[in-house]
């Protein structure tokens, strides 16, 4: 669905429709109503976040693009800010790659892989968009951006329940225990495994609510990849 300041969805419904990704990211929304989805974001409680969480559509396999690969979670908070940065409004695996590593030794490939896996992390949040192989700014790049980063980490923390391999197992954990692994059996073994670490810390990170039904399913989760 299509976020509009013309209907009459509140800035909270908006945040809600956020995380279960039924908003446009791509749609012209008004920089200052971004800004109020985003403040009501960041104070969406768990139990309005895991109640998406358990009306997801996503069945019990996930698409490899709604499946993230980062190194630290630390870049992702980097990613919006090269457009604030660099005043472009575009830009492509490779010069995002050496943007976040900033090492004039790596290779072309390494910026490119790199580029590419935190470009496509951060847009399954919303904070970007992607358009081919290029990345762009998304309705919520510059509100992001103009947070502090005690703000930012607590959009960001709501954010990853946005991530729909993240809904898939917390879903499925609220009942008994779940293999983590499942959702991404269609994946090779290698790819399988590291885009498991990047889940993990996300969990790692959601673990941070310290929220008794979150914690219980995160722990319901185990890693057996046979």
């Amino acid at each position: 669905m299509r976020y509009s300041v013309a209907t009459s969805i509140t800035p909270r419904a908006a945040a809600k429709m956020l995380i279960s990704n039924e908003i446009d990211i791509s749609s012209d929304i008004p920089y200052s109503e971004a800004l109020k989805i985003l403040d009501e974001l960041r104070t969406l409680t768990v139990e309005e976040c895991l109640s998406i969480v358990d009306f997801n559509n996503y069945g019990t396999v996930a698409d490899i693009k709604h499946i993230p690969q980062f190194s630290k979670i630390e870049k992702l908070f980097r990613v919006p800010l090269y457009f604030i940065e660099s005043g472009q409004m575009s830009v492509d695996y490779p010069q995002l790659g050496f943007y976040l590593k900033l090492d004039i030794n790596a290779s072309l490939v390494s910026n490119i892989k790199y580029g590419e896996n935190h470009g496509k992390t951060t847009a399954i949040l919303g904070l970007i968009d992607c358009n081919n192989t290029r990345f762009i700014p998304s309705a919520f790049t510059s509100a992001f951006c103009s947070f502090d980063e005690d703000k930012q980490r607590e959009i960001m923390l709501r954010l990853f329940f946005r991530v729909p391999v993240v809904q898939i197992i917390l879903k499925a954990a609220a009942v008994d225990k779940v293999n983590g692994f499942l959702p991404m059996m269609a994946l090779k073994e290698s790819t399988r495994l590291r885009r498991s670490y990047s889940i993990r810390a996300i969990f790692k990170q959601l673990l941070l609510y310290d929220h008794s039904e979150l914690n219980h399913r995160i722990e319901n989760i185990v890693w057996e990849d046979n």
